[in-house]
């Protein structure tokens, strides 16, 4: 048999809660990334979202033109 989340966690369950959480800051002390990384990542991550507009052919106008036609009323009572 290998090693696999289940089988860990098994054993993991035997531990005493102080070497749980030896074990929790190990875990967590092994996957920390550095600041060039995180810094990297996270710039991927922001593309994403900025300039997702860039291939639109239409106008800034345009594109509220739209968001705003596309809003419905409130229906909701006001109080």
């Amino acid at each position: 048999m290998g090693i696999s989340i289940d089988n860990l966690w098994a054993k993991a369950q035997r531990l005493s809660p102080s070497e749980r959480l030896a074990l929790s800051r190990r875990l967590a002390e092994s996957v920390t990334e550095t600041e060039a990384a995180r810094r990297e990542r996270v710039a991927k991550e922001m593309d994403q979202f900025f300039g997702g507009w860039a291939d639109d052919e239409r106008t800034t106008d345009e594109i509220l033109a739209q968001i705003r036609a596309g809003r419905t009323t409130n229906t909701y009572p006001k109080f």
